[in-house]
């Protein structure tokens, strides 16, 4: 799951990934596509995530060659012998969230 993290001017070209265990299904059998799954938490490098009852307990890492989110749009103008299309950088994910250390525990209010 790739997540844009908004903190800064340059906020839209900084982009995070979270690493799960497991599958995240809508309850709906719908699409997942501008849903909230959870709630997500950081401090001093711990990271926690709630999703529904459960809640996960992670670190972040810094990722040794970050990875580059390209969007695919079309060319009005493409090059001779081109596919009319090219690619915009959307974004750079330096950071990546892990949860696959331990078993989930139910959050406690």
């Amino acid at each position: 799951m790739i997540i844009r993290v908004l903190d800064g001017p340059d906020a839209a070209q900084e982009w995070d990934l979270i690493e799960l265990q497991g599958v995240v299904r809508p309850l709906d059998d719908g699409d997942l596509a501008g849903k909230v799954v959870g709630r997500l938490t950081y401090s001093n490098g711990r990271s926690q995530i709630q999703v529904g009852n459960m809640l996960l307990e992670g670190h972040v890492i810094t990722l040794a060659k970050p990875y580059v989110m390209l969007e695919k749009v079309d060319d009005p103008e493409p090059v001779e012998g081109g596919a009319g299309v090219k690619y915009l950088v959307a974004g750079v994910v330096r950071r990546q969230f892990l949860f696959r250390t331990s078993r989930h525990r139910p959050p406690i209010n």
